[in-house]
């Protein structure tokens, strides 16, 4: 290829140190270790990235003297792996061991698909990959978009997170929370909010022949469930990347467009509300004034656009060789003539119709869905968490005043039982605290499998249900408690009571 001195403003770019070469050659060499040999022997000046040079040809041509870029960008090749959203397994999950269980709802089928793509994820040896295989010449990916982009500056997009590492018993666990036994156990979910604290009775020492029980008090608080609020979920109205098209007419004088051959228009852009407007498409009407443009927007936020109708005709633009929109708008008004270049419309100037466009990105509408999705999880599980804390605290009221009733209809007892009576109760209290133990762990265990599922607000009526009718069962008991008249009915009386509580915990675990 040979220069050509006609170039547009030329003497303008020899001036910057540009366009100055006369001659470059362009010569094909299959073989890499080839080129590098005729890269050190100077029969070469460049080599383009199409070589796959791996670091061992980096060393080598390093020390030719050759000046190398290495350059993170998709544009050298990067490696994914495609999931089928429809799939059974990883997709859907409705083939999972848990996805596929009696009763398992779509919310539990999509846990379970999540779980199984977790294990990929842990699964994947990213930097082994990059390391052995590409010779350390990568960067490991953790979404769809590769590391060094960015939203706002590049490389931004991968800013506080990090790719799963390479852990196969990670892996296996989440495949356990599947349903798939793998001999590890699936991995532990903090309860919301911190969870359910043990209840602990506390029985206090009873002197013997004093006949003084003292009564059980209660330390919990309910408190008011807020409402359930809201979110609004708002995107742009247009994703930066795709194109966009105008089109129309301009009026002009007939033999004026014919003589003409058409005249050139131009796509402007503001990103300021009109303040100022910026050339970035160049196009051209047919004779009789029609014009078509088409732009992929790069900007984002609130963008405005209109065609600008230069009167420039394409006879006089054409042997120009415009490589840039603003070329043609310095010829006329109302940069010309003071941009130094002759006004050299043939026809009035025009404007378009502006058009006004809310743009954003993909990583926008991700964000304002997740952003809406965080609070409407936060809401769930505050509400959630104040019904579980109301019903065990009407529980702790009706266990504690059923007991102290048990232990007031004990104290009456003469000193002949006391003994034995003072045994009884120690033993009741420990029996209630390992009843409260098990009501702890099955209220965690329920508010984890709430949590994972997100929570709906019908989840929460029916615990919240199921803690009433305990409530129920133990106010019915009252009456019978109070009119015992031994140790060993009392005992009979608040075993019925917490076994009730255990069967109905037993009823709720299976009905979740």
């Amino acid at each position: 290829m040979t220069k050509w001195s006609g170039y547009w403003n030329a003497t303008g770019l020899q001036s910057m140190g540009e366009f100055t070469a006369t001659t470059i050659h362009v010569q094909s060499i299959l073989a890499k270790d080839a080129a590098i040999a005729a890269l050190g022997n100077k029969q070469i000046n460049f080599l383009d990235t199409n070589y796959t040079f791996n670091p061992q040809d980096i060393t080598a041509m390093q020390k030719l003297g050759a000046t190398v870029i290495k350059v993170a960008d998709p544009a050298n090749g990067w490696q994914e792996m495609p999931l089928n959203d429809n799939a059974p397994i990883w997709g859907t999950g409705a083939g999972t061991p848990a996805g596929s269980a009696a009763g398992a709802t779509a919310a539990q089928q999509a846990a379970a698909a999540r779980n199984v793509r977790k294990a990929l994820s842990y699964l994947v040896p990213r930097q082994q990959i990059i390391d052995n295989l590409l010779g350390g010449l990568g960067l490991p990916g953790i979404t769809h978009f590769y590391p060094v982009a960015g939203v706002i500056n590049a490389g931004d997009i991968y800013k506080g997170i990090s790719a799963d590492p390479y852990d196969p018993t990670a892996a296996l666990s989440f495949l356990a929370a599947a349903g798939y036994q793998t001999g590890v156990q699936p991995p532990t979910i903090p309860p919301v909010g911190g969870g359910v604290g043990g209840v602990t009775v506390t029985v206090p020492p009873i002197s013997v022949g004093g006949g003084q029980v003292p009564a059980i008090s209660t330390s919990c608080t309910p408190v008011a469930p807020p409402k359930p609020n809201s979110t609004t979920v708002t995107v742009p109205s247009f994703l930066a990347g795709n194109t966009l098209s105008w089109s129309g007419a301009f009026p002009v004088i007939a033999s004026k467009g014919a003589a003409a051959g058409g005249f050139a228009v131009t796509l402007q852009q503001s990103t300021d509300g009109g303040k100022s407007w910026a050339p970035v498409v160049l196009g051209a009407t047919t004779t009789g004034g029609y014009y078509s443009l088409s732009y992929a927007p790069s900007a984002t936020g609130t963008v405005s656009f209109r065609v600008f109708f230069t009167g420039l005709p394409e006879t006089f633009l054409n042997p120009l060789g415009p490589s840039s929109p603003a070329l043609p708008e310095a010829y006329v008004p109302p940069l010309a003539p003071g941009s130094g270049l002759p006004v050299s419309n043939t026809t009035a100037t025009q404007y378009s119709a502006v058009s006004t466009y809310q743009i954003g990105t993909l990583a926008d509408v991700v964000s304002a869905i997740a952003n809406s999705v965080n609070t409407a999880v936060t809401s769930s599980a505050t509400i959630t968490n104040a019904n579980i804390n109301n019903g065990l605290c009407n529980l702790e009221t009706t266990l504690a005043t059923s007991i102290n009733g048990a232990l007031a209809t004990l104290a009456t007892q003469n000193t002949v039982n006391a003994n034995a009576l003072k045994s009884s109760i120690y033993t009741l209290g420990n029996s209630t605290n390992l009843a409260l133990g098990k009501l702890s762990n099955q209220t965690n265990a329920a508010i984890a499998t709430a949590q994972a599922n997100q929570a709906s607000k019908s989840d929460v009526t029916s615990l919240a249900t199921t803690v009433g009718t305990l409530n129920t069962q133990v106010s019915n008991l009252n009456s019978q408690i109070s009119t015992l008249s031994t140790v060993a009915y009392a005992a009979i009386g608040i075993a019925i009571v917490l076994g009730l509580v255990a069967i109905g915990l037993a009823v709720r675990k299976r009905g979740m």
